[in-house]
């Protein structure tokens, strides 16, 4: 329970509408963004190059020669992996309680991304992108980490959804200074 139960009530008693897409949109591009990141450079630091990550996304649309074309190939790959991400985000945003805390958050976005991870891994890769399903069996746990990190970047859903909800744009420590009032 909130210090100032007027506070609480007032931030759920506001419908979310599209704040749950937003949300979901918003966290999907950080969490993505530091999956991607992740990635790139643990191939890079692996002896791959640090396009790869990318290159293999973009086999769902080009095949093997996504592995040689030129740049808009590695543009495909990020435009297709932030489209899964922020689809991924939404879901989660949407399943994610509206009085979850930021630790609720991390270690629901941490179970969540294990979830993506085996639905992406052994159920959409397979159908989708055959290359990425074999390099993926080959080194299946710096896949996980890379998920893994995608869940630690969704513990923004509850800080963006406060923000983004208007009913409390002060950070959670600075509401126990000056309580909203309904």
């Amino acid at each position: 329970m909130s210090r100032f139960p007027e506070t609480r009530r007032h931030e759920l008693s506001q419908p979310l509408g599209g704040t749950k897409v937003a949300v979901g949109f918003l966290s999907g591009v950080l969490a993505g963004a530091a999956m991607l990141l992740f990635q790139s450079v643990a191939y890079w630091h692996l002896g791959g190059g640090f396009w790869v990550p990318e290159r293999q996304v973009a086999c769902a649309l080009y095949g093997l020669d996504a592995l040689i074309d030129p740049g808009y190939v590695v543009a495909a790959g990020i435009v297709i992996h932030f489209t899964t991400s922020v689809a991924w985000a939404i879901i989660f945003s949407a399943i994610l309680p509206l009085g979850a805390s930021t630790w609720t958050a991390l270690w629901a976005g941490l179970a969540y991304s294990v979830g993506v991870w085996g639905v992406m891994t052994y159920g959409v890769l397979p159908w989708f992108n055959e290359y990425m399903y074999q390099r993926v069996a080959f080194m299946p746990e710096w896949n996980l980490y890379g998920h893994f990190v995608y869940g630690f970047g969704l513990l923004a859903t509850p800080s963006l959804r406060r923000r983004l909800r208007g009913g409390n744009l002060s950070s959670r420590r600075n509401s126990r200074i000056l309580p909203l009032t309904p």
